[in-house]
């Protein structure tokens, strides 16, 4: 017996499943952002989580735009990424470096944080000079937005809306959960932690540096 799917129906499920999957591996995938959002949590509530998961949505409009620019007009965009990567390598450094020596110590994690509106403001800093978002709509989100808008608006609009609905959603479950658990945590394993997440920071910092300076050098 054969299975008919009305093909208005495949129009709808192709972008908000490419949304979907692209949109939870961005949100779960190892990077500055999620290192930031892991940080923030243990440091001052899942409420700074939240913010920091919130990033994208604040800062990915004039990078999206950028990108459309910079695919419609300019083949070449090493430089952009070279000037970024050192930034962003610099700011990286700079967040972790200060990460590693916490001044306060806490006795029990706030679920909400006076701190959450400066998290935000770091998470967006972090999030428009990190070259991977640029890279990504460029190769990637911005070909398929104009793949899908040749078909229709709704399908474009669709793909966008699952994209960030995962990335957002994935990212502040994890830090509902990092926050709960960081409840259980002794000082010392809680601030050998924030050690941990921030030299992972100056990792992503020095790796950020190192590719711009390669890429510019041609080595």
């Amino acid at each position: 017996m054969s299975t008919f799917i009305p093909q208005n129906m495949l129009d709808i499920t192709a972008p908000a499943t490419t949304g979907l999957v692209l949109g939870l591996s961005a949100g779960l995938s190892p990077g500055p952002l999620l290192t930031l959002m892991l940080s923030e949590t243990l440091r001052h509530g899942i409420r700074a989580g939240f913010m920091v998961a919130m990033a994208p949505i604040c800062s990915d409009l004039p990078i999206i735009a950028l990108a459309l620019g910079m695919h419609w007009l300019l083949p070449d965009h090493r430089a952009l990424e070279i000037g970024l990567g050192l930034v962003g390598g610099v700011y990286l450094t700079w967040i972790g470096l200060r990460g590693l020596k916490p001044r306060v110590y806490r006795a029990s994690i706030p679920i909400v944080s006076d701190t959450a509106i400066p998290s935000l403001r770091k998470a967006v800093m972090v999030n428009l000079l990190n070259p991977n978002p640029y890279i990504f709509w460029l190769t990637i989100g911005v070909p398929a937005m104009t793949q899908l808008l040749h078909h229709s608006l709704n399908a474009a609009v669709l793909f966008v809306a699952s994209f960030y609905t995962l990335l957002v959603g994935s990212k502040a479950v994890v830090a509902v959960l990092v926050g709960r658990s960081a409840c259980f945590l002794g000082n010392r394993p809680y601030i050998l932690s924030l050690k941990i997440l921030s030299l992972i920071l100056c990792g992503y910092g020095f790796l950020f540096i190192c590719r711009s300076v390669k890429a510019w050098t041609g080595a």
